[in-house]
């Protein structure tokens, strides 16, 4: 993505919008904002990677697998580091 494109910005100012709220993971912030999930999930890194969104924390998604995913919140912070995983020994 062109980091000097309007419609970037654009969608950077929703998905700052939309985390106001409180963290959002990409799965629930892409139809807040009218994007894909992959669409949303590129955004956030990107925005993460220019020091606008940090990691808040590890939710689990409810899937069959169980998996945690990333939850942004708007913001230079620090990120939350992820959870160690879960083992079954």
């Amino acid at each position: 993505m062109k980091a000097d494109h309007p419609l970037t910005k654009y969608r950077m100012d929703a998905i700052a919008a939309a985390l106001q709220a409180g963290p959002l993971c990409a799965h629930a912030l892409a139809p807040k904002v009218f994007l894909c999930f992959e669409q949303a999930r590129r955004y956030l890194q990107f925005m993460h990677s220019q020091g606008l969104v940090h990691v808040a924390k590890w939710p689990l998604r409810r899937t069959p697998r169980a998996t945690r995913v990333a939850a942004y919140a708007i913001g230079a912070g620090k990120d939350v580091p992820p959870p160690k995983p879960r083992t079954q020994a």
